[in-house]
């Protein structure tokens, strides 16, 4: 999966429904030089959505975990929001892949952005 330019993978979960969900950084798509993807994969690997996260600069997700609420928590790093060069993130989607209740100017951004590339991925999932 992926597009022109560089789109990497950095972590993967199962889900509670049998499904997946990854986070990574993509080169490809999004609003900077490099965002935070999150794709989620039903149970027979078909994907389901997909967001991007990120300002002009280079923001990325470096892990996953589903919590016990069935929503996805994301830690990474951000060098578009914060008080630095780079700062760390948390970010909580919910399950349909949106950030609840967030008021920050990072989720309120107009260059922030949550897309749906069209990208081909191929993803085997086996019982």
């Amino acid at each position: 999966m992926g597009g022109a330019n560089g789109d990497y993978g950095n972590s993967i979960v199962q889900t509670s429904d049998d499904g997946l969900a990854m986070t990574g950084n993509t080169a490809s798509y999004g609003a900077g030089v490099v965002d935070m993807f999150l794709f989620k994969y039903d149970s027979n690997g078909t994907l389901v959505w997909n967001k991007t996260w990120g300002g002009t600069a280079a923001d990325v997700g470096y892990s996953i975990v589903q919590t016990s609420d069935n929503c996805l928590a994301v830690a990474g790093y951000t060098a578009s929001y914060g008080a630095g060069s780079a700062d760390m993130f948390l970010a909580k989607y919910n399950s349909s892949g949106i950030i609840n209740n967030c008021s920050s100017p990072m989720c309120q951004s107009p260059s922030a952005t949550v897309t749906s590339p069209s990208a081909t991925s191929t993803v085997v999932v086996s019982p």
